[in-house]
């Protein structure tokens, strides 16, 4: 087996740790919701295998594109929403089941269930990453320990894409599913620039690796403004609202 697949296994480990501890401490009565992750885990291979490879070596076929150094702008673009277009669509594809939709219906709920969601999409992404680097011959020779760098990647990238998601599921539970579609491709594709201006040559390989600083800091500052919003969602069943019972003159109509 390839060692990439050990650090697969060590960095699936981590992101599902990461999320129980944050559906346990943080997600109080929405911690039900944490199964949804499981809806989402295959759809990455499903995404990536049979829409986006499909789609790419078309247009490049077509269009008689080669590398991305050298490419016209117009791919570029192409191939920087390929992703976001596509993923942000698939992660939310659970919720046309309508027992899944049921679950979403209050601002608190769609919060956790976006998030769920994405991790889940993100979970299972490590693994078809993990598959493409087991391939290839230049990256696949290394030892175990020479993919930290994966993991610290794969635990990110799983972070971003529970944000995005949860962006597009909080959106439509409010009514504006196209804006927050959107916002979730728009953020997709901010996350994905300096990958690709790297990749294309147009930006420095060292500022490329850093780019990803700018869009982590900006989900997070949308998972706390949500994660904050989300508390101020319906009072759980169990309270129970008192009215004091009106003076006897307000009874009598005086």
């Amino acid at each position: 087996m390839a060692p990439i697949y050990g650090m697969a296994v060590v960095t699936t480990f981590v992101s599902v740790a990461v999320w129980y501890a944050a559906f346990r401490v943080m997600a109080e009565r929405h911690r039900r919701l944490a199964w949804l992750m499981v809806l989402t885990l295959p759809l990455s291979f499903a995404v990536n295998a049979w829409v986006k490879k499909p789609l790419l070596l078309a247009v490049a076929r077509a269009a008689g594109v080669g590398p991305l150094p050298g490419a016209p702008f117009w791919f570029l673009a192409f191939v920087l929403f390929l992703s976001p277009v596509t993923e942000e669509a698939i992660k939310v594809l659970p919720l046309l089941a309508g027992r899944v939709r049921a679950a979403v219906g209050e601002r608190g709920t769609a919060f956790w269930a976006g998030l769920a969601l994405g991790a889940g999409f993100g979970i299972g992404e490590i693994w078809f990453v993990a598959r493409g680097v087991a391939r290839s011959p230049e990256l696949a020779g290394y030892p175990f320990w020479a993919y930290t760098g994966f993991l610290t990647e794969r635990v990110i990238v799983v972070y971003a894409h529970a944000v995005m998601t949860a962006v597009l599921v909080t959106a439509a539970a409010a009514g504006r599913a196209g804006r927050g579609y959107l916002a979730a491709v728009g953020l997709h594709a901010l996350l994905n620039l300096g990958a690709l201006l790297g990749g294309a040559g147009l930006l420095d390989r060292n500022l490329a690796f850093f780019w990803i600083v700018l869009p982590i800091g900006v989900l997070t500052v949308l998972f706390t403004r949500m994660y904050r919003e989300s508390l101020l969602g319906s009072p759980p069943r169990e309270t129970v609202v008192f009215h004091r019972k009106p003076p006897p003159a307000a009874e009598e109509g005086g």
